[in-house]
């Protein structure tokens, strides 16, 4: 059984880092170089700092890296926290006061599927779920990232 929970995606901390996610991390995605073309490439890697505490991703000064080739060049990389699923669910509910619930339901040929449902808790509920749909993802890790996805979508809408 494997009981190590799911980090989001580098898409979702780029969508929390937007919404104001501030809580520290352990962990991080950092934008790659890609010597072939020397210039850094928009793929991020994932990484953990042991012992350590990532800053909070909304302070510009201890969040960005600078990295300096030659004389002249400088670039900016993008960091992202990187908060497991979980931690980011927490995070809605308790801060933005969002709900996310992700529920199985018998799919296609008697298969389970899931998806999600997403609002505020003062909302009435909203059922994202429709048989063969966007909303039908094959695994609960799935339809929990999509669900992360759509309420910090709707955070940053309402900004």
């Amino acid at each position: 059984m494997n009981t190590h929970e799911q980090f989001i995606a580098p898409e979702t901390a780029r969508l929390a880092k937007q919404a104001g996610f501030d809580w520290e991390c352990t962990t991080y995605y950092i934008e790659e170089y890609n010597p072939s073309v020397d210039a850094y490439c928009g793929e991020y890697r994932f990484n953990e700092m042991r012992g350590m505490v990532y800053p909070n991703p909304n302070d510009a000064e201890h969040h960005d890296f600078y990295f300096k080739k030659g004389t002249m060049f400088e670039h900016k990389v993008e960091t992202f926290s990187a908060p497991t699923q979980a931690v980011l669910q927490r995070w809605l509910r308790e801060v933005k006061n969002m709900r996310l619930t992700v529920l199985p339901w018998i799919g296609r040929n008697d298969k389970t599927e899931w998806s999600y449902i997403t609002g505020r808790f003062y909302d009435q509920i909203k059922l994202s779920r429709a048989i063969g749909n966007e909303y039908s993802f094959d695994t609960y890790e799935a339809a929990l990232e999509a669900g992360l996805q759509k309420c910090l979508t709707l955070i940053i809408e309402k900004q």
